[in-house]
């Protein structure tokens, strides 16, 4: 949900008045899910409900979902960020040390 939080501000919609839905690779526990609903109450004040499902083939993901805005965060993104980082400090290292 930090990642998430993150992208919130191309997500949120405080006019959007239908469900919002968390999809994720895995089971939430109630105090999670709880917490989540929070969250998109705030996000999405007149959003209708928010619900929970739960896909295999996210992993380790989650995606949220209100109308047609799509925030998401999974491993594999993380990685590849993570690898962009490191990439853009070594060619930094390299320069400064040039």
């Amino acid at each position: 949900m930090e990642k998430m939080e993150e992208d919130k501000k191309d997500f949120r919609d405080g006019t959007y008045a239908g469900p919002v839905r968390l999809i994720s690779g895995f089971e939430l526990s109630d105090d999670t899910k709880e917490s989540i609903r929070e969250k998109f109450t705030r996000w999405f004040p007149s959003s209708g409900s928010v619900g929970f499902e739960i896909s295999g083939d996210l992993g380790m993901g989650v995606e949220a979902l209100a109308g047609d805005k799509k925030v998401a965060w999974n491993l594999e993104k993380y990685l590849k960020d993570l690898e962009r980082e490191m990439l853009l400090a070594l060619r930094s290292n390299m320069r400064n040390a040039a």
